[in-house]
């Protein structure tokens, strides 16, 4: 069973995600030189603080640890402040427009209501990535426009309320895709998850209490 994060420990706060791992070396050689390997694979590290105030609280963290400590793994929350933007308040929407191999390191995407920059987040089958580049861009374009231009249609872009066809991004990301995804897979630049494990230390996540009460307990998890 995979771990889903509970909703009482919602309060958290994370550091931003890092790629771990992604270059090696073999060490300086006497005139201080040194050879690196580097590699675009390295595996997410994303450490939390997170309030434990209340019993609710309490038990969850207890629980949720119990569970870490035996090698189940977890759909860990990314708490991010700098998504993707909506546009007037809608719910934004993504989904691949194009199916994607294993790891293909660009995407292409059909978007609603959404404004992607170099550097956000995102979530694609609870794997998370980091676009490092927005190569191409195409604003949405009306149903108006549609009908006039005698424009393509695709049955299996996003839906946009209104009848016209949605934005296209090409998207350079990292790290490559773990998995391949077909057309139409959905894109979540918002409910932000990372599948990870528990970071191997015997003290991670334990929770110290002030007059039994209390907490903020660490924990640093890292890709599974």
């Amino acid at each position: 069973m995979t771990i889903l994060w509970p909703d009482v420990l919602k309060d958290a706060s994370c550091s931003p995600p890092e790629l771990r791992n992604a270059a090696r070396g073999g060490g300086a050689s006497f005139t201080g030189a040194e050879q690196q390997v580097y590699s675009d694979a390295g595996r997410w590290e994303i450490s939390y603080k997170v309030p434990v105030r209340n019993r609710a609280q309490r038990l969850a963290w207890r629980a949720m640890i119990a569970r870490l400590r035996e090698g189940e793994p977890i759909f860990a929350k990314v708490f991010d402040k700098d998504r993707a933007k909506g546009f007037n308040g809608a719910a934004p929407a993504a989904a691949l427009s194009v199916s994607a191999a294993a790891r293909a390191t660009t995407i292409s995407l059909a978007a609603a209501n959404l404004a992607v920059e170099a550097g956000v987040h995102l979530t694609i089958g609870q794997r998370l990535y980091r676009v490092k580049e927005v190569t191409a861009y195409t604003p949405a374009a009306s149903i108006h426009q549609q009908i006039i231009t005698d424009g393509p249609w695709s049955d299996s872009a996003v839906w946009v309320d209104d009848g016209s066809q949605p934005a296209a991004y090409t998207l350079k990301i990292t790290p490559p895709l773990r998995e391949a995804a077909a057309s139409g897979t959905a894109v979540d630049f918002v409910n932000l998850v990372c599948l990870c494990v528990q970071a191997s230390d015997d003290t991670n996540g334990d929770l110290a209490l002030d007059n039994a009460s209390t907490g903020t307990p660490t924990l640093k998890l890292v890709e599974f």
